[in-house]
């Protein structure tokens, strides 16, 4: 199955880092009150973009990495080598 491949390579470069969250709760890092909300919000858009068709959900996955690549590129940039956790 090509798409099976596909999410396997990617999922192969994700870093290997504590997620987020795991990192908040550790450093007892409160998270906003809308955090619940936007995980809703988060579940129904991803739910109404595959319901849209195959081409559409992957160009909302290339879409939504792109933009992560770019967010995450600059807080590392940023962090440096200051903070172990966060170095990949």
């Amino acid at each position: 199955m090509p798409a099976a491949t596909t999410i396997a390579g990617m999922a192969a470069q994700e870093p290997i880092t504590p997620p987020v969250r795991t990192l908040l709760v550790e450093r007892g890092v409160r998270t906003t009150l809308w955090a619940p909300l936007w995980d809703v919000a988060a579940c129904a858009l991803g739910a109404a973009t595959a319901a849209r068709g195959r081409v559409r959900r992957w160009l909302a996955t290339v879409a939504i990495e792109t933009e992560n690549d770019r967010h995450y590129g600059r807080q590392l940039a940023e962090i440096g080598d200051s903070d172990p956790a966060c170095t990949p």
